[in-house]
């Protein structure tokens, strides 16, 4: 009301509307361990804020693309079967109620696009979280210019498996790697799967087979890496296979690719191989009551070290034109705004956005809205 006379000293921190007054009441009321104590000690004040943590949960400015990835998730979701059960759930026919029949398969690709430090792991790393919670599988795949592409995607592998070895007691997961390990066999042979099982020391346990021959087998990867011709097809089909033995256990799965700029052909050509021919696998078609569901796609690059005729780009153009339930987005992902700025310094210091409004303005002038 002040503020509307016209004719007194205004403080620059003084509420200038009801709607600055309606933001700080409901951040009040939402986290009062921050807002709500006696600031007029600096060193309570000090420690009470949150400027030397790595990070509060919070992802600011992103509100558009986190919705747009939350819709995604939940269409995914939706699309997979329910919740591994009993014989007692079953219908008159033998199968649960509501899962999917064999050709049916949707997958959800997002693609985040930025400079490097721009937020595209932290919004990616949100969903994920909100994943977990709610019992999807997840595979995270964090590419290196140091470290081959096929071989970060092998250990992604292999601590999917690393997670049945140590809950395999656990009913529902006995369950859901029974049908995942049915897809397996009903796809490769046992030479392959003694392959596979040098590959994913985890998996080997799992099926608790004899171990292959040392001297004959020498390093796994080098089967591979260094053949031409078959040996690639080869490890091509065994790739997919496994993914779409992945997709039947049950639960609806989420496949991350973070710094995809330094992944290479191969990889992103098996997996795309996989998600365009998902729904005609012979692992699949073996076995009826092998549910299989949704896929959520998630990768991100950065945009000034992807050439437009590159490897990425046309595997990305060629999932746009894939027939079947393949939808595909790509978001970039920008610098913040002042006022997202305002918002997070806000936080971090406890204090209401009228107060730091001067300090963000500063921010973002030096840092030109890039959070790193």
């Amino acid at each position: 009301l002040e503020a509307e006379e016209g004719n007194s000293y205004i403080s620059d921190t003084a509420l200038v509307s009801l709607e600055d007054a309606q933001f700080d009441l409901m951040r009040m009321n939402k986290h009062p361990q921050r807002f709500l104590h006696d600031h007029t000690c600096p060193i309570k004040a000090l420690e009470s804020a949150s400027l030397f943590r790595q990070t509060d949960g919070e992802v600011y400015g992103r509100d558009k693309e986190l919705g747009i990835l939350m819709d995604a998730a939940a269409r995914v979701s939706l699309h997979a079967p329910p919740p591994l059960c009993g014989t007692a759930d079953m219908n008159s026919k033998g199968k649960h109620p509501g899962v999917l029949q064999v050709n049916d398969f949707l997958c959800e690709a997002v693609f985040l696009s930025g400079h490097s430090g721009s937020g595209k792991s932290s919004i990616i790393k949100k969903l994920v979280s909100s994943c977990n919670a709610n019992d999807w599988f997840v595979l995270q795949m964090k590419f290196d210019r140091q470290v081959a592409p096929l071989s970060v995607l092998l250990q992604s592998l292999d601590a999917f498996f690393g997670y049945f070895v140590r809950s395999r007691r656990e009913p529902s997961v006995q369950e859901s790697f029974e049908r995942i390990s049915r897809s397996i066999l009903t796809s490769i042979d046992n030479e392959c799967l003694s392959q596979l099982c040098e590959l994913l020391p985890n998996l080997r346990k799992l099926f608790l087979l004899a171990n292959p021959q040392n001297d004959s087998v020498g390093d796994p990867l080098a089967i591979f890496t260094n053949s031409v011709g078959s040996g690639s097809n080869r490890l091509n089909y065994i790739g997919c296979s496994l993914f779409k033995a992945v997709c039947s256990g049950g639960y609806p799965v989420a496949i991350v690719l973070d710094d995809l700029q330094w992944s290479d052909a191969f990889t992103m050509g098996m997996l795309v191989d996989f998600i365009q021919n998902a729904g005609y696998s012979s692992a699949f078609s073996a076995d009826e009551d092998c549910p299989h569901g949704g896929l959520l796609l998630l990768g991100t690059f950065r945009d000034n070290e992807v050439d437009d005729d590159g490897f990425l780009m046309q595997q990305m153009k060629s999932m746009e034109h894939s027939n079947g339930n393949i939808n595909v987005k790509r978001l970039f992902v920008g610098e913040l705004s002042e006022p997202e700025i305002c918002k997070m310094i806000s936080f971090k210091f406890c204090l209401p956005m009228r107060h730091i409004r001067e300090l963000a303005q500063l921010v973002h002038h030096k840092t030109r809205g890039n959070p790193m």
